[in-house]
């Protein structure tokens, strides 16, 4: 039995001034892009598309708002909402808000508006900064909520009214701030962390909700092969996929951690059945954020593992009529076969930590699916 796919979709394009619904912008625009990653230590979210100026102006009109105003960037938001089905219920994929004038771009005679949205994270980059000296020793999750009002508190009555979504408990960690931090990427350097409160993500939804979660994402159940073969229920890949993150070879790592110096403290691990395999090849690694001998030791031994049997994640095309987005999204697990491989890269179990989307003119979407190596 072949794979189930779907041409039905229907999108809307919603856009909100000052947060208000003004209406759906989906039969006119054109060349709707959009890119969304699990938190913002992997990047910040982006979405895109043209549409004709005069067209735009109409449409402003008949919803009763001013072109200049809507096109003044900060307060103006988008929202991608997509039916998988005439008749499922919506899903937002994507949103962002207005973060410059629209460009001007010549097309024939005509002139296109050139919309770009950011994600409503990076707002928190142009926010009160961390004073200099602040020091937070709470459960990690509280404290990407402090720093967040902190300095909501600091700006006021210049609020981004964000709100509280997901926040599990996370174990406590200290940070202190001996620079005037961007509160953006106090937060982002949050994620992920391996010495800490472990892997967690962090994200702003549709509804300005701050949410925390460990991890983001669920078990997708979906499995992706190349090549493509009609018999089989699997996912097909449209082209072969790639690797974007291949480790160098080493059989010995010289690890440092926490330190300067002769204080540093640092560990030489070694695989004597690589070394007699491929020589000895001793590689540099510096983790400056452990403290731990033994921590680092484990470090190590896995970064020396995954150099002599490499398992890197894959980037993944796939055509959009084989995804559903509302069992779909980021941070899900997936797995994936690749039977055009050799040596590495066959198969396995790994995160999607960035989907990037490129619709056409038919709203027929080609996906892009960056993948990360999946830790438990």
């Amino acid at each position: 039995m072949s794979r189930p796919i779907t041409d039905q979709k229907i999108y809307e394009v919603r856009l909100f001034r000052n947060r208000d619904y003004l209406g759906d912008l989906g039969k006119l625009a054109r060349d709707l892009t959009w890119t969304v990653h699990r938190n913002p230590q992997v990047g910040y979210n982006t979405l895109s598309f043209k549409v004709d100026q005069q067209a735009f102006d109409q449409w402003c009109k008949g919803t009763g708002v001013e072109t200049e105003d809507v096109i003044r960037p900060i307060n103006t938001d988008c929202q991608i909402w997509v039916r998988h089905t005439p008749d499922a219920e919506p899903v937002c994929v994507a949103h962002g808000y207005l973060y410059a004038m629209p460009a001007g771009i010549a097309n024939g005679d005509a002139i296109d508006y050139q919309f770009e949205f950011k994600d409503q994270f990076l707002k928190l980059a142009g926010a009160s900064r961390i004073p200099n000296g602040t020091r937070y020793t709470l459960p990690a999750n509280q404290m990407v909520m402090h720093i967040i009002s902190d300095a909501q508190i600091r700006q006021d009555p210049y609020r981004y009214k964000f709100t509280v979504g997901l926040n599990p408990t996370l174990p406590t960690i200290t940070r202190q701030y001996n620079d005037w931090k961007p509160v953006s990427e106090a937060v982002a350097e949050m994620c992920d962390n391996s010495t800490g409160a472990g892997q967690f993500d962090v994200w702003i939804d549709q509804d300005y909700k701050v949410n925390v979660a460990k991890p983001r994402g669920k078990d997708s159940g979906l499995v992706f092969r190349y090549p493509y073969d009609p018999t089989l229920t699997m996912i097909p890949m449209a082209s072969m996929p790639t690797y974007d993150q291949i480790p160098e070879l080493m059989t010995a790592i010289r690890a440092v951690g926490e330190g300067q110096g002769d204080a540093a403290i640092s560990v030489l691990i070694k695989d004597n059945d690589a070394i007699a395999k491929y020589g000895y090849i001793e590689g540099y690694q510096q983790y400056s954020s452990i403290e731990s001998e033994s921590v680092l030791q484990q470090k190590a031994q896995a970064d020396l593992d995954n150099a002599i049997s490499p398992n890197p994640a894959p980037v993944i095309s796939v055509n959009g009529v084989f995804i559903n987005w509302e069992d779909f999204g980021v941070g899900d697990l997936i797995t994936y076969m690749n039977d055009a491989a050799v040596g590495y890269g066959l198969y396995g179990t790994v995160r999607v930590a960035t989907i990037t989307v490129n619709c056409d003119g038919n709203r027929n979407e080609s996906i892009q699916l960056t993948t990360e190596v999946w830790n438990g």
